[in-house]
C-alpha cells in the first residue's frame, strides 16, 4: 500500500491585483504565503481578494499484490482514487485467498470503507479474456469502479 498526496506550497496571485494594490516584492511573497496584507493607506486587504484559493490536494491510494485487510481502510479514507489489484472474480475466493490476493468484492469493499471517489481495479488474471464481468462484479458494490486498460489514463480528483 501507497499513498500519495498532492503538494500545494503557496498560493497563486493574481496578476491584477499586482498593479490594483501597488503590491511590493514583500507584500507579493505574503500574499502567496496566505497572509492578508495592510496598504500604505493601511488598510487591510484580504487574501482572497490578491489570490486563487488553494485547490484541494487530491490523495491517490493503491494497494498492490495484497489479500484484503480492512485495517488500511483509515489510511486510505477519503483518497480521490484508490487503485486496488483484484485477481479474481469472487467465484474463485478460495484461490485468491491462498495466494494471498484480493478479488473484485473485496478491492469494491474497501473502496467503499474508505469512502474513496473512484477506484480502479486491475492485475486481473489472465484466465479473464473478457473483464466485463469484473467490471460488473465490481460496480455492483462500489458504482465509481473502473478497470486499469493500458495506456488509458485516469483522472485524480
Amino acid at each position: 500500500m501507497d499513498i500519495f498526496k498532492e503538494h500545494i506550497s503557496e498560493y497563486s496571485l493574481i496578476r491584477e491585483a499586482i498593479g490594483e494594490y501597488k503590491l511590493t516584492i514583500q507584500e507579493i511573497q505574503q500574499v502567496k504565503k496566505g497572509n492578508d496584507i495592510v496598504c500604505g493607506n493601511g488598510v487591510t486587504v484580504a487574501n482572497d481578494k490578491l489570490a486563487y484559493p488553494i485547490p484541494t490536494r487530491r490523495k491517490f491510494s493503491y494497494c498492490t499484490d495484497t489479500i484484503y485487510d480492512p485495517e488500511i481502510v483509515p489510511f486510505i479514507k477519503d483518497s480521490d482514487l484508490l487503485y486496488h489489484e483484484a485477481v479474481y472474480l469472487d467465484e474463485l475466493r478460495e484461490k485468491a485467498h491462498e495466494r494471498m490476493h484480493a478479488i473484485t468484492v473485496e478491492a469494491s469493499e474497501m473502496a467503499l470503507k474508505a469512502k474513496v471517489k473512484a477506484l480502479i481495479v486491475g492485475h486481473y488474471s489472465s484466465r479473464y479474456k473478457d473483464l466485463t464481468p469484473i467490471l460488473h462484479e465490481t460496480q455492483s458494490i462500489f458504482a465509481n469502479s473502473y478497470l486499469v486498460i493500458g495506456g488509458k489514463t485516469y483522472p485524480v480528483g
